[in-house]
């Protein structure tokens, strides 16, 4: 092992060898807390490295130390089953006795990502090796063994599982790795001729902190670069291709790669599953709907998954809620939410959408009966996840029941602080932060249970011009200092561009109830750029407020300057109202206009029909599907 600084962890991962291998050797690389003392408890061969920018250099000069036979190598985040460990040593043995040729083995490495490790996903790497001074490992960064002669390593796969946590939201933000990985790659690439498998790594590193377009640029070249279609990155990469092209907007270009895809990998659901969510994202549900019904239906065909056995029921159950939710079917919703927890029993996004269903249709008393019923009661980070969703959802009252379920998590207070300014306690709330420093302050943000927008809005409702102040210095980008000095009646000189600050103040506002504040954020929206009132549109349309809505869509000017979702929520009040030859003639103008939504031309394809128009319903099929060629119902209406 390469230690460093892995205190969290260390025991963890230790004690699930210990007392199952022959030795443990564990290099420490500069640790400055307590990881040699841990170690020591398990064993006495630990040894101090200088840390040379190379993790070969640091594995092999741990190898040196090492006596058995075999050499299994872990990251101190990792940990393995006991009997499976056991199991694998057996093999090992028996192999031993009949000869065989293997000298190392790739295991599967399950690594737990997300918050709480609610989501999986898998690869393969060797990590089980011969001890016989011929296998080394090579690259600086993700290294790979190899025969110190150039010799082929026969290689085979391994029953191991290891278990990763280090890929965790927590865990990436607090190690900041990313930074040394990508130079220490981009000396590799140097190094390496440019091999497809660094610029892989290289996009994995750039896709982590969010520059898509580089990560885009490095996918491609290594598979431009792969050499060989079968190394078992190849699949991983041509699935980050995707989810990057997707992440971009960029649909079609998404569609065509995963097209050739399921050509290479014909048996893999993921590549379903992201057609489907590409559907879901161009809102052509019932397209989705039928990939994803065929997928759940014909399992038996797609069991060659490529990252995560989530892509063969999970995802799939997921999506298919997302697209019910949409058409308000709730009932079906709650279903597939509820299937897809069935198999990944802790993600709060599954959680919180069974939640805010329930909220329309139970009352809380037949609520708190159901999360007791699933033990989400005891457990605190998904207990939370359930206030937070009470709280979005003006059931202050509720969340108080639930909040004293918390009484020993050190937070609580902050959380009740939340709740009484959602129940529109703000006096009472500023009563409890009006003393309390700039640091203080920052440490009650740092919980995450109050926000800075909740202490502008409590600073402006009580006319603090202090607080405000304090929040001001305490800023250090620039569009927020603007931004709060536009809240504080200095306009002059500002100039602001990001409109997410003020819409995010407004939507606190109507969630808080609090509307007089909302229209005295209203005259603010002169100083941003007017599609901003687009937003606001879509904002209030979401809160209900529709009539209010369609007076900012008005504020435009003209319905050139519409969006998408202004026109389809102008359109699905014509239908409320049984208008349908006004909602006709807005969808067919938006298209004419440019407008490209699924949802658009679904609305115009089944006005049409309704009004037996049916000359201008195969114009509209044929428009259509020069944009969305692989639609499934637009062949079929």
């Amino acid at each position: 092992m390469i230690v460093k600084n892995e205190e969290k962890v260390l025991a963890r991962c230790l004690d699930s060898v210990n007392g199952i291998v022959d030795e443990i050797i564990i290099i420490d690389t500069g640790s400055t807390d307590a990881s040699k003392d841990i170690a020591r408890k398990y064993t006495n061969h630990v040894y101090d490295f200088t840390w040379t920018g190379s993790f070969s250099e640091a594995r092999n000069f741990a190898q040196q130390y090492a006596s058995g036979q075999w050499i299994l190598a872990l990251d101190a985040d990792e940990y393995v089953d006991g009997d499976n460990l056991k199991e694998t040593i057996k093999q090992l043995r028996e192999n031993e006795v009949s000869n065989s040729p293997i000298e190392s083995y790739s295991v599967k490495i399950i690594n737990f990502t997300g918050s709480y490790g609610e989501n999986i996903v898998q690869h393969y790497h060797s990590r089980i090796y011969k001890n016989n001074g011929h296998i080394k490992y090579y690259r600086d960064i993700h290294e790979q063994l190899g025969k110190t002669n150039g010799d082929k390593l026969e290689s085979a796969i391994s029953p191991l599982n290891i278990y990763h946590s280090g890929y965790l939201n927590s865990t990436i933000k607090a190690k900041d790795k990313n930074k040394r990985n990508t130079e220490i790659l981009h000396v590799e690439i140097s190094k390496s001729g440019e091999s497809g498998y660094d610029y892989y790594n290289l996009g994995n590193e750039y896709k982590a902190v969010g520059k898509l377009e580089e990560a885009l640029d490095a996918y491609t070249k290594a598979f431009q670069k792969k050499g060989n279609i079968a190394y078992s990155w190849v699949p991983n990469n041509i699935i980050q291709i995707i989810n990057c092209l997707t992440q971009l907007n960029r649909f079609s270009e998404g569609l065509a790669v995963i097209a050739d895809a399921g050509q290479l990998y014909p048996r893999s659901p993921e590549f379903i599953c992201l057609k489907s969510n590409i559907y879901v994202l161009q809102h052509r549900y019932e397209d989705a709907k039928n990939e994803l019904l065929y997928l759940l239906n014909n399992k038996d065909k797609y069991q060659q998954y490529l990252i995560s056995i989530d892509s063969l029921e999970f995802i799939p159950h997921r999506l298919l809620g997302y697209i019910y939710e949409s058409q308000e079917d709730y009932e079906a919703a709650f279903l597939q939410y509820s299937q897809a927890l069935a198999f990944n029993q802790t993600n709060l996004e599954m959680i919180a959408r069974m939640i805010r269903i329930l909220l329309k249709f139970h009352n809380s008393k037949e609520i708190t009966s159901f999360v007791k019923k699933h033990g989400w009661d005891k457990q605190s980070f998904i207990l939370q996840t359930i206030i937070f969703v009470l709280l979005n959802n003006n059931q202050a009252d509720f969340a108080k029941t639930f909040i004293n379920d918390l009484s020993l998590l050190e937070d609580v207070e902050n959380l009740r602080l939340k709740a009484e300014l959602v129940d529109g306690h703000v006096e009472y709330v500023y009563d409890q932060l009006k003393s309390k420093s700039m640091h203080e302050l920052e440490t009650v943000i740092s919980k995450k249970q109050l926000d800075l927008q909740d202490l502008i809005l409590v600073g402006l409702q009580m006319n603090d011009t202090n607080l405000l102040e304090k929040i001001y210095q305490h800023l250090d980008n620039q569009e927020e200092k603007m931004y709060v000095n536009l809240l504080r009646g200095n306009s002059k000189n500002v100039a602001v561009k990001d409109p997410a600050y003020l819409l995010n103040l407004m939507e606190k506002a109507i969630q808080y109830k609090q509307f007089a504040l909302f229209e005295s954020l209203i005259p603010l929206k002169d100083y941003y750029d007017e599609s901003i009132n687009l937003t606001i549109g879509h904002m209030l349309y979401r809160y209900q407020f529709k009539e209010i809505a369609v007076s900012f869509y008005q504020e435009m000017g003209s319905l050139e300057k519409f969006d998408d979702q202004a026109f389809l929520n102008v359109i699905q009040e014509f239908i409320r109202e049984n208008e349908n030859k006004d909602a006709l003639e807005y969808a067919i103008f938006a298209i004419d206009n440019g407008r490209d939504d699924f949802r658009l031309y679904k609305y115009a394809i089944e006005l049409a029909i309704q009004n037996n128009q049916i000359d201008l319903k195969k114009d509209l099929v044929n428009t259509a599907l020069i944009k969305y060629n692989d639609s499934s119902w637009l062949t079929i209406v």
